[in-house]
């Protein structure tokens, strides 16, 4: 996930999983401005997601652990630039109310443009 700041209208790019719906992107390119998503419906129990900023535009992608290839979802646009600092985290979501759920996390690596 990357947000322009915390606010709950902000600017952000989301890229989730869930055993019931797959994987979604989600993105809301201004302040304020409606959150659109795009639906792969692809889940696999040993997922990995990546998303590669370039100015104000986000890739989003996916592949199973064990598979050299990405497969890209789509790519968003969000005014994250126009702050001086965004934010960049891992969300989980159960996606069923008052269900738990449980994020196993790798490697986060965050890396500044060449």
């Amino acid at each position: 996930m990357m947000r322009a700041s915390h606010a709950v209208d902000a600017p952000h790019v989301s890229l989730l999983v869930t055993a019931k719906d797959g994987i979604t992107m989600f993105s809301r390119a201004t302040i304020g401005g409606d959150t659109v998503s795009k639906n792969v419906g692809v889940w696999h129990e040993d997922m990995e997601l990546r998303l590669v900023k370039t100015g104000n535009s986000v890739e989003c992608a996916y592949k199973h652990s064990s598979a050299p290839d990405w497969y890209v979802i789509g790519t968003a646009t969000a005014e994250l630039d126009s702050a001086a600092v965004f934010h960049v985290g891992q969300a989980v979501s159960s996606a069923d109310h008052g269900e738990h759920s449980q994020l196993t996390s790798g490697v986060v690596d965050v890396q500044p443009a060449l």
